[in-house]
């Protein structure tokens, strides 16, 4: 066909030109194309819900083999009292993040959000009497009492005789403080140290944490001498993708292990003389975070999940309240023996902070509003029984295969079941 296009017959099918033919092959490569990515986001998909399988049989795993379900009842509040307006100090509504370390009938507090450290004296709660309070303004007779206690970041311990232990961490040293604002050097570290944590593993020797020099925990000798012993920290627990080397926090009390803790860090390290021991399986196992787990926090900029609040121990036993992603946030301390087998679950009556405690308490500070209270908790029966301590006053009981804890005059407390 002149000026057309050449036409192509086949027996039994209509005339196709040449551009048909070309349109054809385009909307055939185009199919193609289509298909491909089909095909791809068919892949994509699969892979996606693989992953999401992997992750749901990872946790269902996690649990199955971690720890026995929680048991535990509503913590038994014996006193509670206000021991701190921050009104002034703090805007409104700003959460402070305090340390509380308890022991021999007082316990210590320092916030460096605020740079204030107090004393609470525990021998007639609820009526609680508090000494101290803002660094800047502790004076007596017009003169500063605060010469020697520096900037302090945190609670050492709590000696038997009734003084604070602060690591002053300005001028790399731990200074007491008694109930009459006396201070008294108790020890200085080694020179060019900036230690931001720290926690007396006895009368003799502490354990502290260095801004300086990450992976490793300095246990340091109170009168200087050697042996200076510097732990290894454990791999894999502040490599800086979950937890950070400064995000590590110590708890505990003397008379009890040394703990340290971060708040993204799933396991809680106990602290001695000769090196650092995970606690766990925590009761609520968490799945182990796989790189596709990084990337989707990566993509959506999501933080790294909260598991701890505060770790601390009493003589016998190790103390752990959870962040968690339930309405018990911030209220579940489950407790553990030494040797890290679960013991009970005490469920508080507020979301708490900071928790300390002895051989028959939990301290509990929270925050309501402005003002800081503090809280006392009788440990359960069977965690005192564990720590070998008196309970004639509770007496366990069998009723319908369920345990109860019997107390005189309350009737029976049901445990619960997590």
């Amino acid at each position: 066909m002149p000026g057309g296009h050449r036409a192509v017959t086949t027996a039994g099918c209509p005339c196709v030109t040449v551009c048909d033919l070309e349109r054809t092959a385009v909307d055939v490569i185009a199919d193609r194309s289509v298909s491909r990515l089909a095909r791809m986001l068919i892949a994509v998909g699969v892979a996606l819900v693989a992953v999401a399988i992997s992750t749901y049989r990872l946790a269902g795993e996690a649990t199955l083999a971690g720890a026995p379900p929680r048991v535990g009842d509503l913590a038994e509040l014996e006193a509670e009292a206000r021991v701190w307006d921050i009104e002034k100090w703090v805007p409104q509504g700003e959460v402070i993040r305090p340390v509380l370390r308890s022991g021999a009938g007082l316990a210590a507090l320092v916030s460096e959000r605020v740079l204030a450290a107090q004393l609470i004296i525990l021998r007639d709660m609820p009526r609680v009497v508090v000494t101290g309070g803002r660094i800047n303004e502790w004076v007596r007779d017009g003169t500063p009492t605060n010469a020697g206690l520096g900037h302090p970041v945190d609670v050492v311990g709590v000696t038997p005789q009734g003084t604070a232990w602060f690591l002053d961490s300005a001028g790399a040293r731990v200074v007491s403080r008694d109930i009459s604002g006396r201070s008294e050097l108790i020890t200085t570290l080694p020179r060019g140290r900036k230690p931001f944590g720290g926690c007396a593993l006895d009368s003799t020797a502490i354990a502290y944490i260095d801004a300086a020099t990450p992976d490793f925990v300095f246990v340091h000798r109170v009168d200087g001498a050697p042996p200076a012993r510097a732990l290894p920290f454990p791999g894999g627990y502040a490599d800086g993708r979950n937890s950070r080397w400064r995000d590590l926090r110590f708890g505990g009390s003397l008379g009890g292990h040394c703990v340290l803790w971060a708040p993204h860090m799933p396991v809680v390290l106990v602290v001695t003389d000769t090196g650092l021991t995970p606690v766990g399986p925590f009761v609520e196992p968490v799945p182990r975070m796989h790189w596709y787990h990084h990337l989707s926090r990566w993509i959506w900029r999501r933080p790294p999940p909260v598991y701890v609040l505060d770790a601390t121990s009493v003589p016998g036993a190790i103390a752990v309240l959870y962040a968690g992603r339930t309405k018990g946030a911030g209220r579940i301390v489950d407790l553990y023996g030494e040797s890290g087998a679960y013991l009970q679950t005490m469920v508080l009556r507020a979301p708490t902070l900071r928790v300390a405690g002895n051989r028959e308490r939990l301290y509990a500070l929270r925050q309501g509003g402005d003002t800081v209270l503090f809280a006392s908790y009788v440990l359960p029966w069977s965690v005192r029984a564990a720590m070998r301590a008196d309970s004639a006053d509770r007496r366990p009981s069998a009723v319908d295969g369920v345990q109860r804890i019997m107390t005189s005059g309350a009737g029976g407390v049901p445990q619960a079941r997590w």
